[in-house]
């Protein structure tokens, strides 16, 4: 059920655009998944559900085959250890868009955490890092996907948006 409620904004900030200006031009899109660099190919979406600042944010990056989703108890600027303080989710899709498979965060690991440089709270520009280990959970294709991946070197700029 936690996954549930966990992927119905997600699934909100995929269907929403972004409606913000960039102050600055766009950094590269790059993070290293296994020592392979993983380019997302459509801008980061950022959503806030609270405007008071106080609530969950919402990063999400994608591919053609595959998602990635961040989320933060956000409170400004500062680094947001998980998952004491959020939650990761990464998936692999099929040439149809389907879900081949799912990694959830490795809550045993330490490894994990997001990092908020940046961020106004005037025009909602707000930019960061990010790096996680995550553990297969669900596979629904015969190709063998790894059981453990570890994403490094994300980066995620933008206009949060209110979902």
């Amino acid at each position: 059920m936690k996954k549930l409620f966990f992927l119905l904004p997600l699934l909100g900030a995929v269907v929403l655009s972004s409606c913000g200006k960039e102050d600055d031009p766009a950094p590269d899109k790059s993070v290293l998944k296994n020592a392979i660099v993983w380019t997302q190919e459509k801008p980061s979406r950022l959503r806030l559900i609270d405007e008071t600042w106080a609530d969950s944010l919402f990063i999400g990056a994608y591919t053609k085959n595959g998602m990635m989703s961040l989320q933060i108890d956000f409170k400004g600027t500062g680094t947001y250890k998980l998952p004491s303080t959020g939650d990761a989710i990464y998936y692999i899709l099929n040439e149809d868009g389907s879900i081949r498979s799912n990694y959830d965060l490795d809550r045993q690991s330490t490894f994990s955490e997001v990092v908020v440089t940046a961020f106004n709270p005037e025009t909602k520009f707000v930019k960061g890092t990010f790096k996680c280990a995550l553990k297969k959970s669900y596979m629904n294709s015969d190709t063998p996907d790894q059981e453990e991946i570890q994403i490094t070197e994300g980066i995620f700029e933008g206009v949060i948006n209110k979902i």
